[in-house]
């Protein structure tokens, strides 16, 4: 039992993450590509974030790697500097005449649903965001954490020699750290 719970949460970490820790992503407010007759994609980053943060931002920049390569598209990624800014920034990637924009990040929800509303015309991917208000140009990409962290409790449980489990959670009210 314990092997098989062990191997279903390396599966899992597997498949969610993959290479992508070995990516090395440049740290700059915006890193672009440039195609003129192409697929134009813009990936939004939320202020104090990081491109090698070995989580979402990082995946989704390698996953936007691998389309640039592989649809000759141009690609920018851009990183807003101030919270008060992101639906001005958003609105401006919009209407830079981006195709597609991700957006990466719970707290973007409410911005990109905002900014989706006036821009009918671009496909808007959110990355770990669930779109209360659904939207033909909205895609939200949710994750089931509390599947991985059920596993991981399972886990720890099976393990233990004293009968005694410890966990550490993140401080935020975030819905991945409630779930």
């Amino acid at each position: 039992l314990r092997v098989l719970v062990l191997c279903m949460v390396l599966t899992l970490i597997i498949s969610t993450f993959g290479s992508t820790f070995a990516e090395n992503t440049e740290n700059s407010q915006i890193v672009s590509h440039q195609d003129d007759d192409g697929l134009r994609i813009a990936q939004f980053v939320d202020s104090g974030s990081s491109l090698q943060d070995g989580g979402f931002n990082e995946s989704a920049r390698a996953g936007l790697r691998v389309v640039e390569e592989r649809f000759d598209a141009e690609v920018v990624t851009f990183q807003t500097a101030d919270p008060e800014n992101r639906e001005a920034d958003l609105r401006s990637l919009a209407d830079e005449g981006f195709d597609i924009i991700v957006t990466v990040g719970f707290n973007l929800a409410e911005v990109t649903t905002t900014v989706a509303k006036d821009y009918p015309d671009v496909h808007f991917i959110g990355v770990d965001q669930f779109q209360a208000e659904p939207l033909d140009n909205v895609t939200g990409l949710i994750f089931p954490e509390d599947h991985s962290g059920f596993l991981a409790g399972v886990l720890a449980v099976s393990l233990t020699q004293t009968d005694v489990v410890g966990g550490v959670f993140g401080t935020e009210e975030a819905p991945p750290v409630v779930a």
